[in-house]
């Protein structure tokens, strides 16, 4: 501890000063630093959440600028020849009568009346009696 008689006259008379001084009383709103808290704790995960959203855009965008692999990068086997999948081809079905390939063929070589004619019921006109 220091010896209260080597204080010069300068710090005896701060020392008084400093013991009359009073601390006041602080008002510590405790609503205003729950929400402090938790908008500096909401911001960490919300930007936590951005970077992770920004990492996935750029692995998704450089995914689409990177080219389409080819036949020729598929792997083969030791003798060198092109590994395929050992499922038989689904036969081909013949295109329908109304696919819109043959329909658009008949168009082209002999116009509108090429199209098939179509099953529409007549059409009568009804009339409905209103009375008021």
């Amino acid at each position: 501890m220091q010896d209260e008689h080597a204080l010069t006259p300068a710090q005896r008379e701060l020392e008084l000063a400093l013991k009359s001084v009073t601390p006041t009383a602080a008002r510590v709103d405790s609503a205003a630093a729950a929400f402090s808290a938790g908008r500096r704790s909401a911001r960490r995960r919300a930007r936590f959440w951005q970077s992770a959203a920004f990492v996935l855009l750029l692995a998704a965008a450089g995914s689409w600028l990177v080219p389409a692999r080819h036949i020729a990068d598929l792997p083969s086997d030791r003798s060198g020849l092109m590994v395929v999948d050992a499922h038989p081809p689904s036969p081909v079905r013949p295109l329908s009568d109304q696919s819109l390939f043959i329909l658009q063929a008949a168009v082209r070589e002999k116009g509108v009346d090429g199209l098939p004619a179509t099953d529409v019921p007549p059409v009568y006109n009804v009339q409905t009696i209103s009375t008021f």
